[in-house]
């Protein structure tokens, strides 16, 4: 040990060296600093794109929505990259419907250096794939505000009655009505007509036949008014399902206005199940189905039809399980 220490000091006192050492430090320093200022980074949000998926099936659950990516490299190579140059994939050839299951992230790049290197976080996204329905919908046109003293708004009428949606079966057979944006009635006192948008229910794989309606919303004067109770039918049952709701008789408000021979009896109300299947899909993973249906409201005549202003309620919640 000793030895050593007496070379290492007879290397110090060799005052040739060290301007060498120093010189070969101050171009290391040099080198890292001229690297560091020619290399950097840019972060993007991008969503990702499925494929490989069975037409019938869609993902109708995600982990991440969104996945960061980052390019490094080059400063000069980067000022023309932007979120364009890239694609995110994930193969779903392989996925199981009814399983949550992690894929891996792919990136395609678009005219893009191979010098740059690029970092996804996170690197694997958890799907949940399930079966894709559509459905007729009934919409369900909105106001808000009062009409001029003395009149009400009648029974709003949209055109189309109804709107197909198409998406995952879990979310499909819970959508009970789609509503309009809120029409402004204040200080209203006749008829008038309005094109107004849908809500969209919030879920981004939901596709929608039309986005926007015609509505006709009547303005009546109180004194013409008049409310009747009827009974709630259920139509186009299924064997071997049990329908369960809260609800035997439904409150309609009608425009008399000097007919005498409209009444209770004029009038019906039904809650149609014709498309709630109850196939062993729907009972998979559980004993009982919860949907909400639209009450429809008729009448026996084009007259007691035209009469009907609103009824209460329009929606109603119905537990449907095996006998």
């Amino acid at each position: 040990m000793k030895r050593y220490i007496e070379i290492l000091a007879e290397i110090i006192k060799n005052k040739s060296i060290v301007p060498k050492l120093v010189s070969i430090l101050l171009a290391v320093i040099l080198w890292a600093y001229i690297t560091s200022a020619k290399s950097g980074d840019v972060r993007f949000k991008l969503p990702v794109t499925y494929t490989g998926l069975d037409e019938k099936y869609i993902v109708s659950k995600v982990s991440h929505k969104f996945v960061m990516v980052e390019v490094s490299g080059n400063k000069d190579d980067l000022k023309n990259i932007s979120s364009k140059n890239i694609k995110l994939l994930v193969d779903l050839s392989k996925s199981i419907p009814g399983e949550s299951k992690p894929f891996a992230i792919q990136y395609q790049k678009i005219d893009f250096t191979d010098d740059l290197k690029i970092g996804l976080y996170p690197e694997e996204v958890k799907v949940f794939i399930e079966k894709k329905i559509e459905r007729n919908v009934k919409i369900i046109p909105r106001y808000t505000g009062f009409p001029e003293k003395g009149f009400m708004t009648g029974n709003l009428k949209v055109n189309p009655e109804y709107v197909r949606i198409a998406g995952p079966g879990s979310v499909i057979n819970n959508i009970g009505a789609v509503y309009t944006e809120n029409i402004a009635v204040d200080s209203k006192n006749a008829m008038f007509r309005q094109d107004v948008k849908l809500v969209s229910i919030s879920n981004d794989q939901l596709q929608y036949s039309v986005s926007k309606v015609n509505v006709t919303v009547p303005v009546f004067n109180v004194s013409e008014v008049t409310s009747y109770e009827i009974p709630v039918a259920v139509k186009n049952k299924k064997r071997g399902l049990n329908y369960i709701f809260n609800l035997n008789r439904v409150k309609v408000n009608v425009v008399v206005s000097g007919n005498k021979n409209i009444g209770e009896h004029s009038f019906s109300a039904y809650i149609d199940v014709d498309d709630i299947d109850g196939g062993e899909d729907d009972f998979a993973r559980k004993n009982r189905i919860e949907v909400m249906r639209y009450v429809y409201v008729s009448g026996d005549t084009s007259e007691s039809e035209n009469a009907i202003l609103s009824s209460t309620p329009e929606v109603v919640e119905i537990v449907v399980t095996k006998e």
